[in-house]
């Protein structure tokens, strides 16, 4: 059999998915796993919220029942999307992994070269960035390399590839007021940190002052809002469901 044959049979056991296909998936809860080089990582950049995983080691780390199985392949509320340079060698990994019993593993079509002709988001190689041979304990993302959804929502959770808990930043300029809702239909209990600036949130109508520094938790379904005071405002949302699997909600 040729590489070109053993390609083939491969791919005709994977959904592959084009770059927006991945991008949206990700969003609502699939995994990008990045099995690129670290060399490559480090010429060519990196996509925020994929987990990195050498090829080396990749079967060690996605076998469920092994000891060195990678607890973040675990969290995914979808498929395992294998990233490599170009689409081929993650072809016949995803097909591996079918083997295996993963048996929602697909690829990106072209690579990390689809993702970046697509003209989706790049973050540049930091030296924190290292993953160790394979594993990484951590995760580093400055808010400014994360892209803002609606010129003031940052999605930290995909960028850090955080599965147990939604986290996002909000930025409102001095003045603008944030979207009302409320977490009814999820269940979802969320606390807010103001960073910076300050402000109101209305909650149930009653207002409440946000400055720097400050907590607030709101029940489920209590609706809110909140609006930037005159030096702006800046906070994160923290969100999960009491006793229950963190489940993302479309796009965050």
């Amino acid at each position: 059999m040729s590489v070109d044959e053993l390609l083939e049979r491969a791919r005709s056991r994977l959904r592959r998915l084009t770059a927006a296909e991945a991008e949206r998936a990700a969003a609502d809860g699939a995994l990008i796993v990045d099995i690129r080089s670290a060399g490559q990582q480090r010429r060519d950049g990196l996509v925020s919220g994929a987990v990195r995983i050498e090829r080396n080691v990749l079967e060690w780390r996605a076998d469920p029942r092994g000891p060195w199985h990678d607890p973040r392949l675990a969290g995914r509320r979808g498929p395992l999307i294998l990233m490599c340079a170009e689409g081929y060698q993650s072809s016949l990994a995803a097909a591996g992994l079918h083997d295996m019993g993963v048996t929602d593993a697909t690829d990106l079509i072209d690579g990390f070269d689809g993702w970046r002709q697509a003209g989706l988001p790049v973050q540049p190689w930091r030296e924190d960035s290292e993953t160790g041979g394979g594993e990484m304990a951590y995760t580093v993302v400055d808010s400014a390399d994360v892209e803002a959804s609606f010129g003031a929502f940052r999605k930290m959770r995909q960028a850090l590839g955080v599965t147990g808990f939604g986290v996002n930043q909000l930025d409102l300029p001095a003045g603008a007021t944030g979207r009302e809702h409320d977490e009814t239909d999820g269940g979802q209990e969320e606390v807010y940190v103001v960073l910076a600036g300050g402000g109101t949130m209305l909650v149930d109508g009653e207002p409440v002052e946000l400055v720097a520094g400050r907590w607030l938790r709101v029940d489920p379904g209590a609706t809110r809002v909140p609006t930037a005071g005159p030096d702006g405002l800046r906070l994160i949302m923290i969100g999960s469901t009491p006793g229950r699997a963190y489940e993302p909600r479309h796009g965050l």
